[in-house]
């Protein structure tokens, strides 16, 4: 039965894909196994004998020198190898003792080939989450879209009603009563509310693009002069940083202004106490990639999974529907939005790639 486990033992050994290598008390090899002469590229005669001292090129700590004169046990420990040919193999030993024989039983794994793997999974992981976070948002828009059309179709009803009354009573005052301030007044609040259903309707629905090659460092360098009165009086600067020639790309141009002046805007209003708004583009083999930097007080994480939401705002003014109306532009162009925020530091940047007409 000893025999039986003996050769069960010796079968493993010999088809494991860790190395494994059998020492003396003094540190001489006395049996490798094939993945150790594979990796090392030595023929196992070439390695019986001889010292593994021999076959070290870094013991940062003298480790594996220690285990041999004390005796003791090794788990985990980095020793780089050099194999035949020259080449530096960084193994995860561990050395275990046979307290009869005095023997010294090491095992190693290579674990650059398991370090990718694992780099592989975690950037596979990072692009799964920003796939379900993009299916999320665009559910909300959807969500948010058939919301809309139903709300505008019940509001709009009454307010239709109550506009043609006030438009007819109005009428009965002249220019000179008293009256006559208050119907103007009424009239103004209902055109208003009707502009704000029908933002939020086209905002909510996606939007019919007119589509043609543009130039995105073009549109950049326009919104800066629209924004300038309000940096000015926030006393925000504003940098450009926009990489000359980057390539056409086909777009609705009215669409992506817009998209780019209200993230624009958006970085200035983080900045209440004045501060700079870095507006900066480049490209790749993929994308042009277009980021808006300030310089404000940065996003609360608990606000960050609601930025695009529609009405979501923690400004004074607005309706918060800025950031939403940008991810519907950019997301009917097939690009993304992605925020970065660190205290004294926000980060968004748009993605496009160059697909339908993107040219040098």
């Amino acid at each position: 039965m000893d025999i039986e486990k003996f050769r069960d033992y010796e079968a493993i050994i010999q088809n494991v894909a860790d190395v494994a290598i059998l020492l003396d008390g003094n540190g001489r090899i006395e049996r490798v196994n094939p993945a150790a002469t594979h990796l090392l590229r030595y023929q196992e005669k070439e390695l019986l004998g001889k010292k593994i001292e021999d076959f070290i090129s870094e013991d940062p700590k003298q480790k594996l020198k220690n285990c041999f004169s004390r005796k003791k046990p090794l788990y985990n420990y980095e020793v780089t190898f050099i194999a035949k040919n020259g080449k530096k193999i960084t193994l995860t030993i561990n050395a275990s003792l046979d307290p009869k024989k005095k023997d010294i039983i090491l095992s190693g794994r290579n674990m650059e080939k398991m370090s990718g793997l694992i780099r592989d999974l975690k950037n596979s992981y990072r692009e799964l989450e920003a796939t379900q976070e993009q299916l999320i948002r665009s559910e909300k828009l959807a969500s948010a879209g058939r919301m809309a059309a139903s709300v505008a179709h019940e509001i709009r009803n009454p307010l239709n009603v109550i506009s043609i009354a006030a438009q007819q009573l109005s009428k009965k005052f002249k220019e000179s009563s008293s009256q006559k301030p208050y119907m103007n007044l009424i009239i103004k609040n209902i055109e208003r509310l009707n502009y704000l259903i029908e933002e939020f309707v086209s905002s909510a629905r996606p939007p019919q693009l007119k589509m043609r090659l543009s130039n995105i460092g073009e549109i950049l360098h326009e919104v800066v002069p629209a924004t300038s009165e309000k940096c000015q009086s926030k006393k925000i600067k504003i940098i450009e940083n926009i990489k000359p020639r980057l390539p056409m790309l086909r777009v609705d141009r009215e669409r992506i202004y817009q998209a780019f002046f209200n993230m624009t805007l958006n970085g200035i209003e983080a900045m209440p106490h004045g501060g700079t708004l870095t507006i900066s583009a480049e490209s790749n083999a993929k994308f042009i990639k277009a980021r808006f930097t300030d310089t404000g007080e940065g996003i609360p994480k608990d606000d960050m999974i609601r930025l695009f939401d529609p009405f979501f705002t923690s400004k004074k003014e607005g309706m918060g529907l800025g950031l939403f109306v940008c991810y519907g532009i950019i997301s009917s162009h097939q690009g993304t939005i992605e925020v970065e925020s660190e205290k004294s530091r926000t980060v968004f940047t748009v993605q496009l790639p160059l697909i339908g007409g993107g040219s040098p």
